[in-house]
């Protein structure tokens, strides 16, 4: 009979996410107090800077943690089960436009967005 307990790795690659999106909210939220106290009215573009954050963070790693999740519990399921190069953004892009581009292009391409949106932000004149 196969042993049903769940593996070590399944809850430390669930901190792991768990890490990398609480890191991300932590830091949207530090920076959206202090950027308060020093830059008028950056509460209007707060939750937008959230979003942006968000998104860059998991495009820096180039997987979102729900579908690392998914790949390792379908690999507990079925051993032969191969786990698709991509993250799950490049998957994503790959399925709606047929075009593969490699997960370091949507890392740079997140950086690019966040900083992007900071510096039209300050060049807009808060």
């Amino acid at each position: 009979m196969a042993d049903r307990r769940i593996p070590k790795r399944f809850f430390r690659m669930l901190a792991d996410a768990l890490w990398r999106f609480h890191f991300a909210v932590v830091l949207c939220v530090v920076g959206g107090f202090i950027g308060q106290f020093f830059v008028p009215g950056v509460a209007r573009y707060e939750l937008v800077l959230i979003g942006v954050v968000l998104v860059s963070q998991f495009a820096w790693f180039g997987k979102c943690p729900s579908t690392e999740l998914e790949h390792y519990l379908r690999k507990q399921a079925d051993p032969a089960y191969r786990k698709p190069e991509d993250g799950c953004i490049a998957e994503a892009v790959r399925k709606a436009t047929g075009v593969r581009i490699k997960d370091g292009l949507i890392s740079i391409a997140g950086i690019l967005i966040l900083v992007g949106t900071i510096a039209l932000y300050f060049l807009s004149g808060g």
